[in-house]
């Protein structure tokens, strides 16, 4: 398992090679999977943060909607990149380069947020990264947590292949299962209110991972990629991609 310091370093290689994506007004597809949880959750004047924000797109939506909004990671590269965009948006945040075990920021936000972040670490960091989440939500507040699915064929099959030919970009990597993900966050005080998986059509791209990893281009519109709502529909919240989608969602209630 990488370092701390072997982890921050690999994240900034991968967003320094795309440091100049600039995001859509309508953000991504990982936006769209959101919506599914959040589509009646009124962000008029609520605190949140987003935990390891990478390029931060889904946050900037949010402060858009009316949210106080707090970008957390441990990479400068990424906060460049999350801060370039919300200029272009009009949005105001707070911006905190650090490490998610240092932060201590206790019962002050309505709404935590997370997606591909907690899967990077092995016990005891494992459940510690689900406690940091409830530990920063008022009681009451909500958490939202997304990570890779271990259940998905492609996701599995195209990591196992990208490591072995060189090109996995995305440093120490341990997928969930939903059972996994369940115990974890009841363990951390919380009460599950929506499950969902999701990218069930597009997982199949995850095959060629090997190939398609090797370019900050495909990077970069995959960041940007936005499908229709015809092909989101198939794509999550159904019985087939809730068990071997490449991505499980939780949102859920601190108690």
């Amino acid at each position: 398992m990488m370092t701390r310091e072997e982890h921050a370093e690999k994240w900034s290689e991968l967003w320094n090679s795309v440091s100049d994506l600039e995001h859509k007004e309508e953000g991504s597809s990982m936006w769209l999977f959101y919506e599914e949880f959040l589509k009646d959750y009124d962000f008029t004047g609520k605190k949140v943060i987003e935990l390891g924000c990478g390029t931060g797109i889904n946050s900037i939506i949010m402060a858009r909607l009316g949210a106080d909004v707090t970008f957390l990671d441990i990479s400068q590269k990424a906060l460049d990149i999350v801060r370039k965009n919300a200029e272009r948006f009009g949005v105001e945040a707070e911006y905190i380069k650090g490490d998610i075990f240092d932060f201590d920021g206790k019962e002050q936000y309505d709404l935590v947020h997370s997606e591909g972040v907690v899967e990077h670490f092995l016990p005891p960091h494992r459940q510690r990264i689900i406690d940091i989440h409830a530990n920063a939500i008022k009681k009451g507040g909500k958490a939202l947590i997304i990570v890779p699915n271990k259940a998905c064929p492609g996701y599995v099959i195209g990591k196992y292949l990208s490591n072995k030919t060189g090109n996995w970009v995305y440093g120490d990597e341990y997928p969930y299962t939903k059972k996994e993900l369940e115990r974890r966050i009841k363990k951390a005080g919380f009460s599950s209110e929506m499950w969902s998986g999701g990218e069930f059509v597009t997982s199949c791209v995850w095959f060629f991972a090997p190939i398609f990893l090797s370019s900050s281009n495909f990077m970069k519109r995959s960041l940007r990629f936005v499908p229709g709502r015809r092909m989101t529909k198939l794509d999550q919240n159904h019985r087939v991609a809730n068990k071997v989608g490449r991505i499980i969602g939780v949102l859920a209630t601190k108690k």
